[in-house]
């Protein structure tokens, strides 16, 4: 199961996953696999991707493979949803190219999940998908968001859970320690 929270702006494209639903879809057929998407916010886009993904549904045996549930969820709700659910999706680009997501905040603090994101020139200081540290995967294309989503749904438990440790060790820094070791001297 995946996860996106979002206020539906324009920093956020949801065609890419939309468009990845049908090649998604048949990969999963052919595994025999199920994968329930799950968007929660409130927001000017939101009506437009649920009119989208209404075709989509049309299409035959696509519910059997692939569901997408738009939700809203009361503050109490949110952290419980996110620990039920296997990955975060953030496909949030920011418009200045600086400002960072909070959802993937919340993701990792709420429910340890690791998250697959969109990059952008910040992104990579919230997830990180090289080395030691690996807490999440980066796309660029749509293309590369479907690669990774069919990849997620086989990662090897021992993968995925050390992907989990890593968000888990990730979340436990301390913000004063690394704003003095990194921001401070540049200022």
């Amino acid at each position: 199961m995946l996860f996106r929270s979002t206020s539906w702006t324009d920093d956020e494209d949801f065609s890419l996953l939309f468009d990845s639903l049908l090649p998604l879809h048949k990969i999963f057929k052919a595994r025999k696999q199920r994968v329930c998407i799950f968007i929660t916010g409130k927001g000017a886009n939101r009506s437009r991707y649920e009119a989208e993904y209404a075709e989509l549904k049309a299409i035959p045996g696509l519910l059997q493979t692939l569901r997408v549930s738009f939700l809203w969820l009361d503050f109490v709700d949110y952290p419980k949803f996110l620990q039920c659910v296997d990955w975060g999706l953030c496909l949030h680009q920011s418009s200045s190219g600086l400002d960072l997501p909070m959802k993937v905040v919340d993701m990792f603090g709420f429910a340890e999940l690791p998250v697959i994101a969109r990059r952008f020139f910040a992104i990579d200081e919230l997830v990180v998908e090289e080395g030691e540290g690996k807490n999440g995967f980066l796309f660029d294309t749509k293309e590369d968001l479907q690669t990774l989503l069919a990849k997620a749904s086989l990662v090897p438990e021992a993968d995925y859970l050390l992907l989990k440790r890593n968000v888990r060790v990730f979340g436990g820094k301390d913000w004063g320690r690394e704003w003095a070791e990194k921001v401070k001297p540049l200022i």
